[in-house]
């Protein structure tokens, strides 16, 4: 009996913390990343127009292959490094120097696994930044042309489609936009996504 009233207790604490650990993400964390992802690319918008086209571009050619070769490749560049740095610790302990100067440099790789993790950290952040960013930009943009092709007719949509893959900065952006609402205009087309 005391078993089944101690797993009852577990299984209860497991779903009041998944409860609380979800409603945590979708209120404050989830949120959080988002605001930190715009401000993230707003800024390196604002600063780098190539950084800025680059994400309209992949809005347009959508490349999901290399992206998770990126993935694969940041996973096993942090195994690696989490598997070499004790390895090196070893490498220290074979080698006949004093245990001051052995102290130093375990510091000093230890201080460089942080600061690797870091780095990596804040690339993959940057660099899912701007895969959202991109995302959202394709979303909106097939939403709204999905929407007018039923009253802009068949080869007005196909034109537009083709103008979207054909992006390749923020300029053509903006001309496939403006291409788009006016087409949506002369349709009687309101509140389409991309005027938002």
């Amino acid at each position: 009996m005391h078993k089944f009233f101690h797993w009852l207790r577990n299984v209860i604490g497991a779903l009041v913390i998944g409860v609380l650990g979800s409603a945590l993400w979708e209120k404050v964390v989830s949120p959080g990343f988002t605001s930190a992802s715009a401000a993230t690319v707003n800024f390196f918008s604002g600063i780098s127009d190539s950084y800025q086209d680059s994400i309209y571009q992949r809005a347009a050619r959508d490349v999901p292959d290399l992206y998770a070769v990126k993935i694969a490749f940041l996973i096993l560049f942090m195994a690696g490094a989490v598997l070499l740095v004790p390895h090196c610790s070893r490498w220290l302990d074979a080698l006949n120097l004093g245990d001051a100067i052995k102290a130093r440099l375990r510091g000093a790789l230890r201080m460089n696994a942080v600061s690797m993790g870091i780095a990596l950290l804040v690339m993959s952040f940057f660099e899912i930044s701007k895969v959202n960013a991109a995302a959202e930009i394709k979303e909106v943009s097939l939403r709204s042309m999905e929407m007018a092709r039923s009253k802009i007719g068949e080869t007005e949509y196909i034109r537009l489609r083709s103008l979207f893959y054909s992006i390749n900065n923020k300029a053509d952006f903006l001309a496939f936009k403006v291409s788009l609402v006016k087409e949506a205009q002369k349709s009687n087309i309101a509140n389409l996504p991309i005027n938002k």
